[in-house]
């Protein structure tokens, strides 16, 4: 059995151990198993953008083609979410060379 939340999930052994604003279900609900997932995709697709941020910044000692091809690639990244398969099938964009 599980105690269910609208963006999580416990394994309880019964409907005492609910806690409020949780409800008891015997199978996690496919809907929370997407909304999880897309949760954590964002959450990748997030430390990629991070990871990048010094690639547009003002100081960023890449030339105005580079910079063309980061703030691109950034874009792909923020359009992972409309995919067509998202958040179960995802195409990650290829990041550009910094050479």
């Amino acid at each position: 059995m599980y105690a269910i939340t609208s963006t999580s999930y416990r394994a309880i052994a019964r409907h005492e151990d609910l806690l409020p604003g949780e409800v008891a279900a015997e199978t996690i609900p496919l809907a929370l198993i997407d909304a999880m997932t897309a949760m954590e995709v964002r959450r990748q697709r997030d430390t990629f953008l991070t990871a990048c941020d010094w690639t547009v910044g003002a100081d960023s000692p890449l030339n105005d083609e580079q910079i063309a091809a980061w703030r691109a690639y950034r874009k792909a990244l923020r359009d992972v979410p409309a995919q067509p398969g998202f958040p179960h099938a995802v195409e990650w964009p290829t990041p550009p060379s910094t050479r």
